[in-house]
């Protein structure tokens, strides 16, 4: 009798290639510092719990190292005094395309809204970080002035 096992090791996992072609959800947007922009009384550090207007940014990659960003909306925020804010959806539909390069799991491109960025692909998921974070005009009685999200900010897409 000849028994005979077949089975593939941990090292060989690590070779396989990291799949990435398709279209990418934003599903988080990581702040160094909670908010309660939905004024629900709960604070939280993901932007999208507090905002409904990024809930249809995508990014598609392809094959041929191509891709388009889309972006539907941004948020008009206004404050309305002490840690109360009013927050506007404003529908603005733009495209951009691009190109980037991949290394293993490691992704370089260049987005107008954020510049050159660098991310990690992992568990159907596209990240990257703005380490400088980012900031919004806000509105308080008409006046404007800069809201801004300190510290790194980290973008989640989930691969839809």
């Amino acid at each position: 009798m000849v028994i005979i096992f077949i089975g593939c090791s941990k090292d060989d996992e690590k070779n396989e290639e990291v799949s990435f072609e398709g279209f990418y959800k934003l599903t988080a947007v990581e702040l160094l510092h909670p908010y309660d922009l939905n004024n629900d009384g709960m604070k939280s550090t993901n932007l999208l719990n507090e905002l409904s207007c990024y809930d249809q940014e995508t990014l598609q990659f392809n094959a041929d190292v191509t891709g388009q960003a889309n972006n539907t909306s941004y948020p008009d925020i206004y404050h309305l005094g002490d840690q109360v804010y009013n927050v506007e959806c404003i529908l603005a539909s733009k495209s951009w395309q691009f190109e980037f390069l991949k290394n293993e799991s490691t992704i370089s491109l260049n987005l107008p809204v954020f510049g050159n960025i660098t991310g990690e692909l992992y568990d159907n998921k596209f990240s990257f970080e703005i380490p400088s974070g980012f900031y919004y005009t806000a509105y308080n009685n008409g006046v404007p002035f800069t809201v801004t999200f300190s510290g790194s900010v980290a973008h989640i897409y989930t691969r839809q």
